[in-house]
């Protein structure tokens, strides 16, 4: 019987994986459809545009991305602690080759890598790593949360700065204050009840997975477990803090990178559009992809220029180019930190144990 039970939660596990790989794929390739669609009639315009880059305006960018990146390796040394001795390179490497996972394999299989490469070194087991890794998503929503609250803001006192087409900055305008009052209370109430009323906190958390079916209440329970474990090892207010000025900065270097991007191809979008455009982009790469976010990113960044008034060529070109720079300059460094590190049949035994245990 037991054997049984095995066998069937092991098919469930595969048919799930399938069926997200599959949902991923087609959205992917859905995205990418409408996105060339949209540039049909435009081709002679988007290649104008792709041939005005300025590449000597692109060197700012990426500096505030190889900044944004350090921040996150910080971060990721932080939520360690007291893991002491883990150095800043090793920290790095498994980071960069975690991103190649995401963007070569679906269902973001980096997240499972970046751990084992981590344990392979010795000064961390799997379990440590990996809820740290938890952890380091937790912050990077917390980060995306405050980051949305300030442009929200920004959109209301002064709409003019995303330079936002009228009616969409008429909409925008319209609901600014409430969704950024929900969300400044939402994160109140969760920094409130973690650090001062942690009993409370959990209960709550649980809640939501006692109305789901039966089935699917242990495994909902136990990551909702893992994570409040990973939040409430953070009991020092000063490291909890420094940790979500990190997450903005993440967030903010890396529109600070959109923005220059578009003033390479002479998009003036504003420091508030670009801001807008990563957190749009943040939101659609969510979903399950396909891999390297081909598609769904380019849809997403464009459809968000597009709405701070940018051609539908000129807003094609910048999804290009911005995909290009945030996607395939860490997948190049990942691969050769792999090879150089002799990783590669460590990375596909990872890949391996990481389908099996998601």
């Amino acid at each position: 019987m037991d054997c049984n039970r095995t066998a069937t939660k092991n098919k469930v596990k595969v048919n799930k994986k399938v069926i997200t790989t599959v949902i991923g794929f087609l959205l992917g390739v859905g995205a990418l459809l409408m996105f060339l669609l949209r540039l049909s009639g435009n081709w002679s315009e988007l290649w104008e545009s792709a041939g005005m880059v300025r590449y000597g305006i692109l060197v700012p960018g990426f500096l505030f991305l190889a900044l944004m990146y350090a921040l996150r390796v910080y971060r990721w040394k932080l939520l360690l602690l007291p893991d002491k001795g883990i150095r800043f390179r090793l920290l790095a490497n498994a980071i960069f080759i975690g991103l190649l996972a995401n963007n070569l394999l679906p269902a973001r299989a980096g997240e499972l890598i970046r751990p084992y490469v981590l344990k392979r070194s010795g000064r961390v087991n799997f379990s440590q790593a990996l809820a740290s890794v938890l952890l380091d998503r937790v912050f990077d929503l917390a980060g995306i949360i405050l980051l949305a609250i300030f442009v929200l803001v920004l959109l209301f006192l002064r709409p003019q700065e995303a330079r936002l087409t009228l009616d969409l900055g008429d909409h925008i305008r319209g609901g600014a204050v409430v969704l950024a009052s929900v969300l400044t209370a939402a994160l109140l109430a969760f920094t409130i009840l973690s650090f001062f009323r942690p009993r409370l906190f959990r209960r709550l958390a649980f809640l939501p997975g006692k109305l789901l079916p039966e089935k699917a209440r242990r495994p909902v329970a136990d990551f909702t477990n893992s994570t409040i474990n990973s939040i409430l090892a953070i009991q020092n207010m000063r490291t909890a803090l420094l940790l979500l000025v990190l997450s903005v900065g993440i967030w903010f270097f890396q529109g600070l990178c959109a923005f220059f991007v578009a003033a390479s191809i002479g998009l003036n979008i504003g420091l508030c559009g670009a801001l807008l455009v990563t957190l749009v982009t943040c939101f659609a790469i969510a979903l399950p992809q396909a891999p390297g976010y081909v598609g769904t990113y380019h849809l997403a960044a464009a459809l968000a220029a597009e709405s701070l008034g940018a051609s539908q060529a000129s807003a094609g070109a910048f999804a290009i180019l911005l995909w290009g720079v945030n996607v395939l300059p860490v997948t190049l460094l990942g691969l050769l930190l792999l090879i150089r590190g002799g990783l590669v049949s460590y990375f596909f035994d990872s890949c391996s144990i990481g389908r099996k245990n998601q």
